[in-house]
């Protein structure tokens, strides 16, 4: 099976390109420019004293205060080791539950999918749809037809970024509902998005669906691992069976309790990322390419008029200490795309500055 190699590969690309690391600008890992709030570095100091405990193994206080923030029940609730974790353990009752099992993703999309079903021995499959919103009809017309045992869509997608409308979302999941298949949305990016990302406006109990949600991005700890799932409780029960019970760690714990305070930080993000990004927008089509338009913190790039690979583009971009995301290895896509997070203003410049420099 192909390995896919995500973006974020700091500890490697320094070697490899003998940079500093304190030097270098990350734009191939979709994390909030803001880095982390400083409060939580502070809050964290002050836990190191209760490493000598193991943690609360199925993270139940947690599961209070997550629960109070999506108002729903406490077992309705998996935490994991971040969102990657949660994925595999979804497959794997899947494939514990029957032998043969398929999966259906809406390419290009997040590989981690993918991977996790040809893992476990399943078959996966693909609709090469690069705006979702305009084919979900064919997408249902797919589902109701091929009957998958699981599907997997992201809103906001990633690479593309595109939010897919909530009406034409509920669409999909009734019909997955309908034929007993397993949905699993992963939300991701969505606290990048919309300011109400905790609301739940559907009866969990009453779905055959997973909703998946990230701190790592919005709070910048993808060191942490943070990450879990809103669903019903019989799937949770199944899951949770098997979820190693000491996965999240008690430092992701209270990182997590602390950061469903911080409403403030969500704000002041989501007004940075929402100009950042229309700038890179204005400032890549005036060199050139072709963006993706992006709800999310990243945007997707076809440099296919410029006659750049994203392979070349990184390359000659490290150089400089700053890190792309070449899209070669997600389906759908080819050499000539890369993605792209949306950083500090100075930060963005400085890209901008530098694609001119190889283009000319």
């Amino acid at each position: 099976m192909k390995i896919q190699e995500h973006g974020g590969q700091i500890y490697k690309w320094v070697e490899e390109f003998n940079l500093d690391q304190n030097s270098v600008i990350d734009f191939s890992a979709n994390i909030n420019p803001l880095g982390h709030p400083p409060i939580l570095k502070d809050k964290l100091a002050l836990e190191l004293d209760n490493l000598i405990h193991y943690p609360d193994a199925h993270g139940n206080l947690l599961k209070d205060e997550l629960s109070k923030a999506h108002n729903v029940s406490s077992s309705q609730l998996i935490i994991g080791n971040g969102v990657s974790e949660i994925i595999d353990l979804v497959v794997m009752s899947k494939a514990l539950e029957k032998n043969a099992f398929s999966a259906l993703t809406i390419t290009p999309t997040f590989s981690e999918y993918s991977r996790a079903v040809k893992a476990y021995g399943g078959s996966s499959y693909h609709l090469e749809y690069i705006n979702i919103n305009d084919n979900y009809l064919k997408i249902i017309e797919y589902i109701k037809k091929d009957e998958p045992d699981l599907v997997f869509l992201c809103s906001p997608n990633n690479p593309t970024g595109e939010l897919i409308n909530a009406e034409k979302l509920n669409c999909m999941i009734e019909a997955c509902n309908q034929i007993k298949t397993t949905v699993i949305v992963d939300h991701s990016f969505l606290p990048f998005v919309k300011k109400e990302w905790k609301k739940i406006d559907k009866d969990l109990e009453q779905l055959n669906a997973v909703f998946l949600y990230s701190l790592t991005k919005i709070y910048a700890t993808p060191g942490l691992r943070t990450g879990y799932a809103l669903s019903s409780t019989s799937i949770t029960k199944q899951i949770e069976k098997l979820r190693n019970q000491w996965s999240i760690n008690y430092l992701a714990q209270v990182a997590i309790k602390e950061c469903l305070k911080l409403g403030g930080f969500e704000d002041k993000t989501r007004k940075l990322v929402s100009c950042e990004r229309e700038k890179l927008l204005t400032g890549l089509i005036k060199l050139g390419f072709k963006p993706f338009n992006s709800t999310a913190n990243f945007i997707l790039v076809d440099s296919s008029t410029k006659g750049l690979s994203g392979t070349y583009l990184f390359n000659e971009l490290a150089k400089k200490g700053i890190f792309i995301r070449p899209c070669t290895n997600f389906d759908g896509l080819g050499e000539y795309f890369f993605r792209i997070a949306v950083r500090l203003p100075r930060e963005n410049e400085q890209l901008l500055e530098e694609l001119k420099c190889i283009c000319s």
